[in-house]
């Protein structure tokens, strides 16, 4: 009877070490998953930060394309047929 005790404590105590290990690279996991997630935000902050001009100028030369196309609609005058085609 004291062998199979014997042996089941081996084996608890290898289920033990495995179950610590595997515990042990989650956690890593879990720190290297956060650390991949700030470089990621950084990147896009980054990003964002250097387009942000050229949207800004994009923006404004479609702003000023719409007010020149809203006047240029407003002073010729409807008619069906030239309205495009219908959809």
């Amino acid at each position: 009877m004291e062998a199979n005790l014997a042996t089941t404590n081996l084996l608890l105590g290898i289920m033990a070490a495995v179950s610590l290990l595997e515990a042990l690279v989650l956690v890593g996991l879990g720190i290297a998953a956060f650390v991949l997630y700030r470089r990621a935000t950084g990147l896009v902050v980054g990003f964002q930060q250097r387009v942000a001009p050229t949207m800004a100028r994009v923006n404004a030369i479609l702003d000023d394309v719409n007010e020149g196309e809203g006047r240029d609609r407003s002073c010729r005058p409807r008619h069906p047929k030239h309205d495009g085609p219908r959809r």
